[in-house]
This record gives C-alpha cells, structure tokens and sequence, in this order.
C-alpha cells in the first residue's frame, strides 16, 4: 500500500479521519513533505513567507486493524528514501542564538551519491531519519511540530531504517501519522532545522495487546539499544521525569529495587538531547541491549 503526501494533517488527533487502512504486517509506502511543505523552491524563498501554519505537516493519518485503546503500536522502519535536494534555514529569533543571527537566510543543499554537499570543501555522509512520527493523543489536538507522549516532533535521530518506534493506541486504530524527513540531523537540531528533505518512508507495524500503560512510551529500539523518549518544556524537566520512568521500568522489568535500578542506570543509560528548538524539549535515554538481556528483559518481551 502505498500513502500519498497529499494526505497531510498539521494536528494530531482522534478526530482526524484515517486516509487509509492497513492490516498488521502489511508493506506500506508513506511519501512525505519536508517541513515547510515544500514551499521552499529555491534560495530566495524564505521560511517567514512559509507561515507557521504550513509548517511540519504529516502523512495520515493511517488506521491499522485490530488496533485498540491500551494497546501499542510497533512502527517497523524498513527503509527511508529522500530526494536529491535539501533545505536549511536560520533567521533571527530561530534556533538556540537566534539573537544573535542578523538576517534570514535560506540554504539548498544538493545530495550526491549518498552526500549532503555542505560547501566546496565538505561533503556529509546522510543519515535519513524520521522526525514526527506518531499516534492521536488521548485528548484534544496537538500540532504536529510538538513532541508529547504520543511521540510527534520528537526530532530523535536515531529514528532510521532497521529501527521500531513503540506508540500509544489511543483511540481505535491508532491514527499513524509521519513526516518532517531530514537527511541528516545532529542531536539538538540548534539552528531550528537539520537538513529539511521530501522523502518516502517503507514500514510495517505490529499490535502489542494490552501493553500501554505497562511501558515507557514513546519508545525506539534498535539492534543495540532501547531507547526510552520524554518531553517537557525545559530539558532539566525532560531529564528528571525521564529518569524517573526508565527507573521504574528497571524496577518492573529487571526485578531490581529503586537503588539498583539507579545505580545501574547511572553505569549505562546514557541520557541524550534529542532537540531543544521545538515547543517541548525532548531527550532520550539509551539502555544497552546487552545488559537488559543479562537481566532477563528481552525484545520479544515487548
């Protein structure tokens, strides 16, 4: 199944009709914006002509069958295609010094055999990856260039082909939405933009009965590592909350006590900035593989 771009939403909601319907397991094609739905042509084409309200749009949103209020909802990224141009965009009042940025300024950044071509003497290895991803929140409507525990713009790079995003089913379906492709992002995304990029996005998802409340949500999980999201309106309050539920996830699922669950944590959960420019900070904290198995937790315990 394949999900036009030109079914886009700018607002998380239950009440967002489903553009399509797929069943668990089944191949799906998204192709997406980039985040200013691409308005930007060219360099002379700035981001304030844009307006807010064209600003981060996602493709959905999708129902999958069988999905129910309470479950989760695995999101299987297989692969991510862009296109063969990006943008780049700062101006003041943007982005982490945008007091100090004196004009605005548009950048197109051309790709080139797997290659962001920064300038004449640096070429950047791209990393595709996923921005806004998400399901309709239990309540009211969230834009889509807001993170939340319903995932949305959390901007986390590790968000690639090969990884599983894990949601919340909110409303029967789960109403899947995605967009705001970059082809590459750092952590912390401080200029207000990685490189901006249309794209199509090839998934599967899986329906995780009755797991909601009994995991960390939103979650992403690798070969490697599982990756635990939180969002806050300050990253000291991101980190604090953060922190305090992947304890209680050890403590549930490792059978560890509040100290152990701590102490552990402070050995190997590295805790990471996703991004800092958006309404809601998001960070992200890293548990290895390797060491949740050791304690009995696996993948398939999802």
């Amino acid at each position: 199944m394949r999900v036009s771009r030109e079914n886009r939403i700018y607002q998380m909601s239950g009440q967002n009709p489903a553009v399509a319907t797929v069943k668990p397991g089944e191949l799906v094609v998204v192709e997406t914006h980039d985040c200013f739905t691409g308005a930007i042509k060219g360099e002379e084409d700035l981001f304030s002509l844009v307006g807010w309200e064209n600003i981060n749009p996602a493709t959905g949103p999708i129902a999958v069958e069988g999905a129910e209020v309470g479950d989760v909802l695995e999101v299987a990224i297989e692969k991510i295609e862009v296109a063969e141009r990006g943008v780049m965009t700062t101006a003041p009042g943007l982005g982490i010094i945008g007091d100090e940025v004196k004009e605005e300024r548009t950048t197109i950044i051309p790709i080139e055999e797997g290659q962001a071509v920064f300038s004449d003497r640096l070429r950047l290895p791209i990393r595709p990856m996923i921005g806004v991803i998400g399901t309709a929140p239990a309540q009211g409507e969230v834009p889509c260039g807001t993170p939340g525990p319903h995932g949305g713009n959390m901007d986390c790079k590790e968000i690639v082909a090969g990884t599983r995003v894990y949601l919340p089913v909110n409303h029967p379906g789960a109403l899947l939405a995605l967009g705001d492709l970059h082809a590459l992002m750092a952590d912390g995304e401080v200029s207000v933009t990685g490189l901006e990029i249309p794209g199509e996005v090839t998934l599967r998802t899986r329906v995780l009965k009755g797991r909601r409340d009994a995991l960390p949500l939103p979650m992403v999980s690798n070969e490697e590592k599982l990756m635990i999201i939180h969002s806050e309106e300050t990253l000291d309050e991101a980190v604090k909350k953060g922190v305090a539920k992947t304890v209680k996830f050890l403590q549930e699922v490792c059978s560890l006590d509040l100290d152990a669950a701590l102490r552990l944590l402070s050995l190997v959960g590295e805790v990471r900035i996703c991004q800092v420019v958006d309404p809601l900070m998001t960070i992200r904290i890293e548990l290895p593989w390797s060491v949740l198995n050791a304690l009995g937790f696996s993948a398939a315990d999802l």
